[in-house]
């Protein structure tokens, strides 16, 4: 049905079987007679771009067709209206047949009214949280369409901080017919702060345990910051981790980690220290990142120590190797 296919007829199945040992399984289908879109055009539209309108369409000039993939198509073209703030759009579709109602041809009127804009934001509930770190991640500002799919939209980009338990967007009352709307955000702050404790036994490491600190939204503005310790009988691992979300008006934020690991083994004992600064992309489309890594890494008591003709102090029983970035 979903090709233009109408009268379409499908069985009663035809079994056969030959030798006892294979079964032919025939399945007879009458087509019936398809009808085809023929040309789309749309009337009424002047705020948007008729192409791109086009290209949300489940109906192609040629394709088979279906009343319900002409519904589809009249909701997206709603949809994309309401995206925009013409909340009052109206849209319907005009269908003309040819003689044997084989082809139609689809006009979309559109009605579109006036937009609605954004006004004014009205943050409440954030007792720690600076508004302007709440009214950035928004992403919308005064005079910008705003619909309810665009609140949606909002209330996922601040829960996407982490830093909410519950948050609430909405308009805020208008007279009818308005074209500017007011925004009221509501936000809950959840929990910034978290220990971890851990003490455990392996066959390998024996005794272990880990202690770490997190916090959340330090300062109100968003910094997050993390460090552990985890301590067994043969390594030390410490981390020290800060993260900037925001780096002024650029789509980036900066990560600040700090890592010190100490090896206890039979052969050799080995201290590693690693400073790392890294471009961390706000947007989960943002491909780019960028690192600068700074390490340090020393080594003691080696079983089989490197002997260097000529070098009088090649043959002591302890090394030391340093390595900096060149």
């Amino acid at each position: 049905a979903l090709e233009g296919f109408v009268g379409t007829r499908v069985g009663p199945p035809r079994v056969e079987i030959e030798d006892d040992r294979r079964i032919f399984l025939t399945l007879p289908i009458e087509e019936g007679r398809r009808r085809v879109v023929g040309e789309i055009r749309f009337e009424g539209v002047e705020s948007l771009d008729p192409v791109r309108l086009r290209q949300r369409l489940s109906l192609t000039e040629g394709s088979g067709y279906n009343e319900t993939l002409l519904e589809d198509s009249l909701d997206a073209v709603r949809a994309r209206y309401d995206e925009l703030g013409y909340t009052r759009a109206q849209v319907s579709v005009e269908p003309r047949w040819n003689e044997d109602r084989s082809v139609v041809d689809l006009t979309f009127q559109v009605l579109e009214g006036s937009q609605q804009r954004l006004g004014s934001i009205l943050v409440t509930g954030n007792r720690k949280t600076r508004t302007a770190v709440i009214l950035d991640a928004l992403e919308i500002s005064s005079g910008d369409p705003v619909s309810g799919p665009r609140l949606l939209d909002m209330e996922r980009n601040l829960y996407r901080l982490g830093i909410f338990s519950r948050v609430e967007v909405e308009f805020l009352p208008a007279d009818l017919g308005a074209v500017r709307r007011d925004v009221l955000v509501r936000v809950k702050e959840g929990r910034t702060r978290s220990l971890i404790f851990e003490v455990g036994y392996d066959s390998e490491d024996d005794a272990r345990g880990l202690i770490g600190v997190s916090l959340r939204n330090v300062l109100g503005r968003n910094y997050n910051f993390q460090t552990d310790l985890r301590l067994s009988t043969r390594e030390e691992r410490f981390r020290l981790s800060f993260e900037q979300p925001r780096l002024g008006d650029i789509p980036f934020g900066l990560l600040y980690e700090l890592f010190r690991f100490e090896e206890d083994q039979e052969s050799y004992d080995a201290t590693r220290r690693i400073g790392r600064v890294e471009l961390v992309p706000r947007s989960q489309t943002e491909l780019f990142t960028l690192a600068v890594d700074f390490r340090e890494i020393e080594t003691d008591r080696l079983a089989d120590p490197l002997v260097i003709e000529g070098d009088s102090e090649a043959g002591e029983e302890s090394s030391r190797q340093r390595i900096r970035p060149g």
